[in-house]
């Protein structure tokens, strides 16, 4: 009986972080890479890149996070920043579904990737914090 409660405790203890967090945004860019946005707690986490091994990984609390929203909710997006990098991540549901990320610094964008028509986009229409 102490083993099966030993078993029950550490196995309670493993699985509630990984409860506590909700995706808010997940999507395969055409460039094969997953990008994700997670609710992980307080705060949202960004993680981009090969599925299981993401190449950047960061943090925002929640509250520091732009969030808007079209009128109708024809489209929604988010915007974290990591190291004075700004990550406006979009999402629209006009016509064709579609997604992406679009990244600057001081107003040059770096990159824009967009998510891959072909595949599940889960988006940002319960991102509402």
């Amino acid at each position: 009986m102490k083993k099966l409660a030993l078993i029950t405790v550490l196995f309670t203890a493993t699985i509630q972080p990984t409860m506590a967090n909700s995706t808010i945004f997940s999507c395969f860019m055409k460039n094969g890479k997953h990008l994700s946005i997670e609710k992980v707690g307080s705060n949202y986490q960004y993680s981009y890149g090969k599925p299981g091994k993401p190449e950047m990984v960061f943090t925002n609390r929640i509250s520091d996070v732009e969030n808007t929203r079209d009128s109708g909710i024809q489209a929604m997006n988010i915007t974290m920043f990591n190291k004075g990098v700004e990550y406006f991540i979009w999402n629209n549901f006009v016509r064709e579904a579609g997604g992406g990320v679009s990244v600057s610094k001081n107003g040059k964008e770096l990159a824009n990737t967009y998510c891959d028509p072909n595949r599940e986009i889960y988006g940002l229409e319960n991102s509402a914090h």
